[in-house]
């Protein structure tokens, strides 16, 4: 890395991970199915608050299924419009993607 920006081909972490971060990721994931076990006690256990046993839910569907996504809607105001994802050259800057579209009319 050389003046904060990447050197192209070359890693902006050569080495890797550190390896504490490895052994942490092991030793919780020894505790995986316990850990599963106490979310699910947790979520069944009708004595508990209802926010306790709703974080447990989540907790348990997030990691089963992966979060939900969320779905956000854009409503432009005059003389803007929503940004969609296109493959423009990498060179143009935002700007000028946007005044060149206008030019073609789309957008």
């Amino acid at each position: 890395m050389a003046g904060g920006k990447f050197v192209k081909g070359q890693s902006g972490n050569p080495k890797g991970r550190p390896a504490v971060v490895k052994e942490i990721r092991e030793l919780a994931q020894q505790h995986g199915t316990k850990a599963v076990e106490v979310l699910a006690s947790l979520m069944n256990d009708v004595a508990q608050d209802g926010r306790v046993r709703i974080a447990a839910a989540r907790e348990l569907l997030d990691r089963g299924y992966g979060k939900a996504s969320q779905h956000i809607e854009v409503t432009p105001t005059e003389g803007q419009f929503p940004i969609k994802f296109v493959d423009a050259p990498a060179q143009e800057s935002m700007e000028e993607w946007i005044r060149r579209r206008a030019a073609d009319g789309v957008g």
